[in-house]
């Protein structure tokens, strides 16, 4: 499953919230057994992770988490296209959930 999100350059402290489905997609998966969830993002055409954190487990049986904007997370535009990608951690297992795509629009000036 692929989410298309669109944040507005250099806002923090909003979150981004995610409900993570089972392969089917039809079920939510129940997240009391992980150890953490974590949300990160690159920049489109790059190879380095520019943001990175643990999400808040907001309600374990329906499998939503919340990842909180931190100040610095998005600061440019250039380029506005962003990759990101929600994982968990169990006993020794990774698993990859939400493929993200982010577009990081300008702020306008005051």
């Amino acid at each position: 499953m692929v989410t298309k999100l669109t944040i507005t350059q250099g806002d923090y402290g909003g979150y981004l919230e995610f409900t993570l489905m089972e392969s089917n997609s039809l079920d939510a998966h129940t997240l009391s057994s992980y150890d953490s969830i974590t949300f990160q993002a690159q920049r489109m055409g790059e190879s380095t992770v520019r943001v990175a954190g643990t999400c808040e487990i907001t309600d374990a049986t329906a499998g939503e988490c919340r990842y909180q904007i931190q100040s610095g997370d998005f600061e440019t535009t250039s380029p506005p296209k962003w990759l990101g990608i929600v994982r968990g951690y169990a006993s020794g297992l990774l698993v990859s959930w939400e493929k993200l795509y982010i577009y990081v629009e300008p702020s306008l000036p005051i």
